[in-house]
């Protein structure tokens, strides 16, 4: 009899252990769900954030993510015609060839962002050794902080930084 109780016990003690096992894969799966559809819910509002950007650069300010640059950086990928990763060889070429698209962004690091406004409208850089045309944008400091000047001023010179030119049509 003795035998039978411990039987039961242990049987008891295994289904308590299987059914708090079912609930830690359930609520698993719960969070999992939940982070989901904060992903999809975020690519959603930051894609109209990034088409709204190309018409109106201080929608960006609405953007209630850590850092709306690096989310405009990872739908540009998906959304933009071409990029193309600018440096002071290949600057000249690529502002060129932004003339036949109706939108140009340039992104340095996760920190700069600046739509082109107008490339006719440009001034020389001897650090570039281009026209670079006039620019608005943003550079985060903490908060994002509004720019409007010609894009060197804005991008700095040219370095080993990262700076992609997103353009889209």
């Amino acid at each position: 009899m003795l035998f039978c109780i411990l039987l039961s016990c242990n049987n008891e003690s295994k289904k308590k252990e299987e059914v708090k096992e079912v609930e830690q894969i359930e609520e698993i799966k719960q969070v999992k769900e939940k982070e989901i559809d904060k992903v999809k819910e975020i690519k959603n509002n930051d894609a109209g954030n990034t088409i709204g950007f190309l018409k109106d650069i201080s929608v960006l300010e609405k953007d209630t993510s850590p850092n709306p640059i690096e989310n405009f950086k990872t739908i540009a990928k998906d959304n933009a015609k071409k990029t193309i990763k600018i440096n002071k060889d290949n600057i000249v070429a690529s502002l060129e060839e932004a003339k036949s698209y109706k939108h140009a962004v340039i992104t340095v690091g996760m920190h700069t962002i600046v739509k082109i406004t107008d490339l006719s409208n440009c001034k020389t850089s001897a650090s570039w050794g281009a026209c670079m045309p006039y620019a608005e944008g943003y550079v985060k400091k903490g908060s994002l902080k509004p720019k409007a000047d010609y894009v060197n001023n804005i991008i700095g010179t040219p370095d080993s930084q990262e700076r992609s030119l997103y353009l889209f049509n």
